[in-house]
């Protein structure tokens, strides 16, 4: 999965500062596994992702995304028919129904299997993502290794009055929209 911005992006988001584009690069593929990491879902595009499940009895099957864009089922077994068998949303709940009535799952163990494509091309992601990782990327290229607490350059001095983890979280909580809570869309 790339980064939700490129080291050009980075660059001229500090400017006047410099970065070398390889360590521009770096930070930013750091920052976007974070930024996946705390939402708990890739958000760009991935195909078929494959998960098996128990069935469980319920009536809806919830998968890790908040952006499904393609789903197929096999249910002990046997293949479903989308519309007939199952519907879906694109919040990631797949629920299974006969005559459009939900009804449950079977009840095997390891029993449904979901082929499903989600994320967001990486021309529709939205530019939130941008934003925030090169927010929390600039915030990183001007304190390696989260290290420094204050720096006097020439006449200019800066200090950080909250922990730099702190300030490196903050600009996440603009990504609550996408979040995925306790595993669940």
């Amino acid at each position: 999965m790339g980064a939700f911005a490129t080291a050009d992006d980075l660059a001229t988001y500090l400017l006047p500062r410099q970065i070398d584009s390889g360590q521009a690069a770096l930070i930013l593929d750091q920052v976007s596994d974070d930024i996946r990491a705390d939402l708990g879902w890739s958000v760009t595009e991935e195909s078929a992702q494959v998960l098996v499940t128990d069935g469980a009895g319920s009536t809806a099957v919830i998968l890790p995304t908040l952006h499904l864009t393609a789903v197929s089922v096999i249910e002990d077994g046997v293949a479903l028919v989308e519309g007939t068998d199952y519907i879906w949303d694109t919040t990631g709940i797949v629920t299974r129904v006969r005559s459009r009535y939900p009804m449950s799952w079977c009840t095997k163990l390891q029993s449904v299997q979901i082929t499903y494509d989600h994320g967001y091309a990486d021309a529709d992601v939205p530019t939130v993502f941008k934003s925030v990782a090169l927010e929390m990327a600039s915030k990183q290229a001007g304190n390696p290794g989260n290290l420094i607490t204050s720096r006097t350059v020439g006449q200019t001095a800066e200090s950080y009055s909250i922990p730099n983890k702190l300030i490196h979280e903050s600009p996440l909580s603009r990504l609550d929209r996408y979040r995925i809570l306790d595993g669940v869309a």
